[in-house]
């Protein structure tokens, strides 16, 4: 049995400071604002900014990671991620009500997602951020007609984005757009054998995706018991935190929890001196989407910092209250942490021998 190596506490906290500049990518932050603006502006204007949100919550989750340095993913799979994020945004709707239902969903999405960190982008892409929506979904439960609205709402902001990639990667390069190729799309025969071949209790894959499940099995019960606002948070942060490797989800728990309080620090000092509504906070809320998709590569902890804010600006633009957002985003970020670095101490991976 392989067990997690000593982690130097300080150095792996040292590590979330560090910023790879070269991965700064501001054209991806424009073109993914493009994406999240247009929802907004329209839900603002037409009188229903939480449409608005909704929608821009599909553009900013599709868009997010579909750019790399020098890729991009393909249009047909930010056609079919939309898909199923839409579907995520259905289902986990649905089944918020029920604990164990919800619970039961989100299990299997995360060890599905859990077998699909095996494959490249974009599919492993697909599988966290699917299991996101639904977590977020199921923290909103409603009725049919709702459920469905909301996933058509989802669905349009998806699209609405993809649409924007593609006509960025058809026709901008010429106005100095980076020159991307698409990511190999995966052979799917290939990638169905791949995912058979860690179908066994020694492959780190399968330990990864069963510790995820148990992860959000553990996590869905907590956030309901203690958490009376937004308590998908929890088992959000601890999917988003864990990673396949110890040293991988210590260093990205440091960053979650690391941004998350600068985040919240922040906006709490401009929403409490400031105290701002309507189109003054969309002002706010655009730039941190923009940094969002900028810094996503370049540094994990500023993006948490950034997507930290956007999330209470765009809550507070909603009309939830700012505080217990606050707060409760806080109490999760911290549990959702330890709980994904305290199962991974109790359950390292077990290689073959």
């Amino acid at each position: 049995m392989s067990r997690p190596k000593k982690t130097n506490f300080p150095q792996a906290a040292l590590e979330t400071t560090k910023v790879d500049w070269s991965q700064l990518d501001p054209w991806a932050g424009s073109q993914g604002l493009i994406g999240v603006a247009i929802p907004l502006a329209l839900g603002f204007f037409l009188n229903h900014p939480s449409y608005g949100a909704i929608a821009a919550g599909g553009a900013m989750y599709i868009g997010m990671g579909s750019y790399d340095k020098q890729t991009r993913t393909s249009t047909s799979f930010m056609f079919l991620g939309s898909l199923i994020i839409s579907l995520a945004a259905l289902t986990g709707s649905l089944c918020g009500r029920n604990f164990w239902e919800m619970t039961l969903l989100a299990c299997l999405w995360a060890f599905a997602a859990g077998m699909l960190s095996i494959l490249a982008q974009p599919l492993s892409f697909i599988g966290i951020k699917t299991l996101v929506t639904l977590l977020i979904a199921g923290g909103y439960p409603s009725s049919w007609e709702d459920a469905l609205q909301r996933a058509a709402l989802v669905l349009s902001g998806a699209l609405l984005q993809t649409l924007l990639f593609y006509v960025e990667n058809s026709y901008f390069s010429g106005l100095g757009a980076p020159r991307r190729l698409s990511t190999p799309k995966p052979i799917w025969k290939k990638s169905y054998g791949l995912l058979l071949t860690h179908l066994r209790f020694r492959s780190e894959v399968l330990q990864h995706a069963l510790r995820l499940a148990l992860c959000v099995a553990i996590a869905e019960p907590l956030s309901r018991m203690f958490l009376t606002h937004n308590a998908y948070w929890l088992p959000l942060t601890t999917v988003i935190v864990l990673r396949p490797d110890f040293d991988q989800t210590l260093i990205r728990g440091f960053a979650r929890v690391a941004g998350t309080i600068v985040g919240v620090v922040l906006t709490t000092l401009i929403v409490m001196w400031l105290n701002p509504s309507g189109i003054t906070l969309a002002l706010f809320t655009l730039p941190c989407a923009w940094l969002c998709f900028s810094l996503f590569k370049a540094s994990y902890a500023l993006y948490s910092v950034c997507i930290t804010a956007y999330i209470v600006f765009m809550l507070s633009f909603i009309g939830i209250p700012e505080m217990s957002v606050l707060t409760n985003r806080l109490i999760a970020t911290f549990a959702g942490g330890i709980l994904a670095l305290i199962l991974f101490a109790l359950w390292p991976n077990r290689k073959a021998d």
